[in-house]
């Protein structure tokens, strides 16, 4: 659907600033998204304004949260490039009150279907300014949504595994290392790529994976590409390639084995055939390696042996035993008399006592003569008894 088209809607947001965008020759511009409705289709539309439109124009429409709107665009030209979407043109003009039996319809639906605009508003304003919080989905639940009750650019997560993980669903080769396009350029050579059109570029290795994703509820096929591939394998895109260009069924065998162990968060949205069509589809838009925490019981578990690991290492610093099983205190004969021996307690109890020892020694202060002296002592007093009186 080509050329250039007049259209009556009702306002459902209006971004609150305009994105500045410098194009290849320096020249800066200024654009502006308007989503827009009405009673044809359930999917909104995103109507880009440009410059001066972007400016004066969509001041006028501030009050887009408290009213609902009708306005009119003229001269607006179809952009399919990422889905379908309308843009404005050097001849587009915004009317703000527009006349006209088919503005006359929309402002009667508009008082009529007021729950409804409301409801399509709430999911434009929950996309528009997302919160951390990840929708999580099952395959199951996520392969029942309607198309008619999504938008474009809504997001999901899924908790899944790869069980089937395959050296031969990965693709290595040499691209360009902002657009991952492939090229015939050496690794590590810069050079001017065509297709993102930088000067900066560098060949690098790439790599994609194909794969099976699964859960307790179902199957659904994916394809990663570079940076994602490296978060799911836990390695570099290098060392990726070097392990398929090798064959090393080895070295894959560990991956394989994460794949099919580890869960991984996988973030899906809609392909562009749903704006384009009203067809659903889904695809890969990113990963996430969940980061697996022991439970309550495991955690107690850990503690406990912690604890135990702690009182033995207290218990043999602060204990010794016999062979016999028997406690014994070493101390030195100079410390005996100085110093309290300290013995720990059992191991189980954790607590410290001192063991004081009193050592009972009884001290002689009478001298102690020498064998020939006390003979000599007492031949004198056998020799000379003195007169009794």
């Amino acid at each position: 659907m080509q050329g250039k088209y007049d259209v009556v809607a009702v306002v459902l947001f209006v971004e609150e600033h305009s994105l500045e965008i410098i194009s290849q020759t320096g020249r800066k511009n200024y654009v502006r998204e308007i989503v827009i409705t009405d009673q044809s289709n359930e999917q909104p539309v995103t109507v880009s304004v440009w410059n001066d439109l972007s400016e004066h124009d969509c001041d006028r429409l501030n009050n887009w949260a408290a009213k609902f709107q009708v306005v009119g665009f003229t001269s607006l030209r179809t952009v399919t490039r990422r889905g379908f979407a309308l843009s404005s043109w050097m001849s587009t003009r915004i009317i703000h009150d527009p006349i006209g039996d088919r503005a006359n319809v929309l402002k009667e639906w508009t008082k009529t279907t007021l729950s409804t605009l409301m409801d399509r508003q709430a999911r434009v304003l929950k996309v528009r300014y997302p919160t951390n919080d990840k929708v999580l989905l099952t395959i199951a639940k996520l392969q029942l949504r309607k198309a008619a009750m999504l938008f474009k650019i809504e997001r999901f997560w899924i908790r899944i595994t790869i069980p089937n993980g395959e050296l031969d669903k990965v693709n290595a080769y040499t691209g360009c290392s902002i657009c991952s396009k492939r090229t015939t350029v050496p690794v590590g050579t810069p050079f001017y790529c065509n297709v993102c059109r930088k000067s900066d570029c560098v060949s690098a290795d790439r790599v994609t994976f194909k794969f099976e994703a699964t859960d307790d509820t179902g199957t659904m096929s994916f394809t990663t590409f570079n940076d994602d591939t490296e978060k799911l394998f836990g390695k570099s895109a290098s060392e990726i390639c070097s392990i398929k260009n090798t064959e090393d069924y080895e070295a894959f065998q560990y991956i394989r084995y994460l794949l099919q162990t580890k869960p991984v968060l996988v973030k899906v949205g809609p392909t562009l055939t749903l704006s384009r069509n009203n067809v659903l589809q889904w695809q890969f838009k990113g990963l996430e390696i969940e980061q697996t925490t022991p439970d309550t019981n495991e955690k107690a578990s850990l503690q406990k042996m912690d604890d135990e690991l702690h009182e033995l290492l207290d218990a043999s610093e602060e204990i010794k035993y016999s062979h016999n099983n028997e406690l014994a205190v070493f101390y030195s004969e100079s410390e005996s008399l100085s110093q309290a021996a300290e013995i720990a307690n059992s191991p189980k109890k954790k607590l410290r006592r001192k063991l004081v020892c009193v050592m009972m020694m009884a001290v002689v202060n009478t001298p102690v003569k020498s064998q020939r002296k006390k003979e000599t002592s007492l031949g004198s007093s056998s020799a000379a008894i003195p007169d009794q009186p």
